[in-house]
């Protein structure tokens, strides 16, 4: 396939797709169908769902082109899962997504590219957010895009990339110790794994062909308690850059803030007003959690 980064033997390199997942059988099978339409090699690439203790065993029932293994633990949590299936992962390459994502077809050869020019680095693309009467989604979706945007046109040392769109060499994964399981929730590990990579050499690399839709219904109550464990799990990832050695992350100036409200007036929401509220509600969730892990001082939640 042109344009696709090749080994000294002319094929393409193995890349394993590591997606956790937990007690959502129906939406992890519309990932991989989504997986299945990836336009890349199928002798070159595989998929490893690793099954984080769900009640119920996964048993994926989609047909892919490439290999597919489900490996099973004890429920530990994301982070966990995604170091058991690196672990057992065969191809030169990693990428992630989650249960709740549908790769768009290039996905995987974008990512591939972008490693050709840049192979040190860890490299993540756009996630796009699909449910559009999800006014909870829809506020999530407009964060992560002004956060990437903010941090990009910045050359931010404090940008990030999810773990719903990222990838890197397996042996640059390990080497940095992959991620930190004291994150028992997908909140903040990203985050922490990012700024490790980059303190370890590795530059954040955006690709920005390499799209993710991402399905993930909210309501009130679940944002809310997703942007509190944000908070939570922020005194954590602090501490965690101050023990090696880097300075601590100072606090946004109250330009960042005002750029985050009107976000969703630039990016012309359908409701930009509501988006806005719900950002400043996220802020105040996130702060919340943040001065209560502050004061408990139980690490990463």
């Amino acid at each position: 396939m042109s344009g696709t980064t090749r080994n000294d033997a002319g094929e393409p390199p193995t890349v394993s797709v590591v997606v956790p997942t937990y007690g959502r059988a129906a939406i992890l099978e519309r990932c991989l169908h989504a997986l299945a339409a990836q336009r890349y090699p199928a002798h070159r690439w595989e998929v490893v769902v690793v099954d984080d203790g769900s009640a119920v065993p996964v048993r994926p029932s989609t047909s892919l082109p490439c290999a597919l293994r489900v490996i099973r633990q004890a429920n530990a949590g994301p982070a966990a899962a995604r170091n058991r299936g690196a672990a057992c992962a065969t191809g030169t390459l990693l990428a992630f997504t989650d249960d709740d994502c549908l790769p768009t077809p290039h996905w995987l050869s974008a990512l591939v590219d972008t490693l050709r020019g840049a192979p040190g680095a860890l490299v993540g693309g756009p996630v796009e957010n699909v449910l559009y009467d999800d006014p909870y989604a829809t506020a999530t979706d407009a964060l992560t895009r002004f956060l990437y945007d903010y941090h990009e046109r910045r050359r931010s040392a404090h940008g990030f990339y999810m773990t719903s769109n990222l990838a890197l060499r397996a042996e640059s994964f390990r080497a940095v110790g992959g991620f930190d399981e004291r994150f028992r929730h997908a909140a903040g590990e990203d985050r922490e794994f990012s700024d490790r990579c980059r303190a370890a050499g590795h530059p954040l690399v955006f690709a920005p062909h390499a799209l993710v839709q991402h399905a993930h219904a909210l309501t009130l109550h679940g944002f809310a308690r997703q942007h509190l464990r944000y908070g939570r799990s922020a005194p954590h990832y602090h501490r965690t850059r101050v023990l090696r050695s880097e300075r601590a992350i100072p606090a946004e100036p109250l330009t960042f803030y005002a750029a985050m409200l009107s976000a969703p007036f630039r990016q012309r929401a359908t409701h930009p007003v509501r988006t806005a509220a719900l950002l400043a509600l996220s802020q105040l969730c996130y702060a919340t959690g943040y001065v209560l892990e502050s004061v408990s001082g139980e690490g990463a939640s």
